[in-house]
């Protein structure tokens, strides 16, 4: 994922951008494992435009086999439509800029109406993180969700990270400086670690399970899942 300011270049797209500071996503593949990952990856998506203030996102994409094709059909689920292309490629943009449609929130995701009638709806404890992993039970352990999370964090990214005492190992890092930022499993922001070199960093973190993402100027190299023993 990268950052674009509204001065960016888009001459080898059709039909052109009009000027707007973008988040540019780079082509991710969609493979079907049960675990709906491409919505995962989807929500990073979304909360990288929301955190820097984007007024869009665009994904450029082929269309050539069934695994291309499967992330199209996920893109135009989410809102994403057909711009034009660069090239051979395909251009879907999506406009992440406060907006509400009440017949299929999917479209405006992450945005919601109040002016809709709600409703609760009970959920038995073994189904909830199946159905919710971004609200986990408050009496659930990090074993209780090992296996859910292994599914969903650290699967496409090009690098992985654990911890060896007070110190996270990250493994296939980008070269010079970078920043670490880490989460706890439902997605709130502990700690943002700056300028981070090489591949060991000290921490201090309590045990249990994180995410950790890493990011370089506003590229994002991808998001993995660390466990820190007691």
């Amino acid at each position: 994922m990268k950052v674009e300011d509204a001065t960016e270049n888009y001459c080898d797209i059709t039909p052109i951008f009009k000027p707007k500071k973008r988040l540019k996503v780079g082509t991710f593949k969609v493979i079907s494992n049960g675990f709906r990952l491409g919505e995962r990856f989807l929500k990073i998506i979304f909360e990288n435009a929301i955190e820097n203030n984007v007024d869009e996102i665009y994904v450029t994409a082929f269309d050539h086999d069934d695994g291309q094709r499967r992330l199209i059909e996920l893109l135009t689920q989410w809102g994403f439509t057909l711009w034009g292309n660069k090239g051979e490629e395909l251009v879907y943009v999506r406009d992440i800029r406060p907006h509400f449609n009440l017949d299929n929130p999917r479209l405006c995701f992450p945005f919601f109406s109040k002016n809709r009638q709600a409703y609760i709806t009970a959920i038995y404890p073994e189904y909830h993180t199946d159905l919710l992993p971004d609200s986990i039970l408050k009496n659930e352990s990090s074993e209780d969700t090992q296996t859910l999370f292994q599914n969903i964090a650290g699967t496409a990214t090009k690098f992985n990270a654990y911890f060896s005492g007070n110190s996270i190992i990250l493994n296939h890092v980008a070269n010079g400086s970078y920043t670490i930022s880490i989460f706890d499993m439902q997605g709130h922001r502990i700690q943002d670690i700056q300028n981070a070199y090489g591949n060991e960093t000290n921490v201090q973190l309590n045990h249990g399970t994180y995410l950790i993402r890493i990011s370089q100027g506003k590229r994002t190299f991808g998001m993995t899942r660390a466990i820190k023993q007691k």
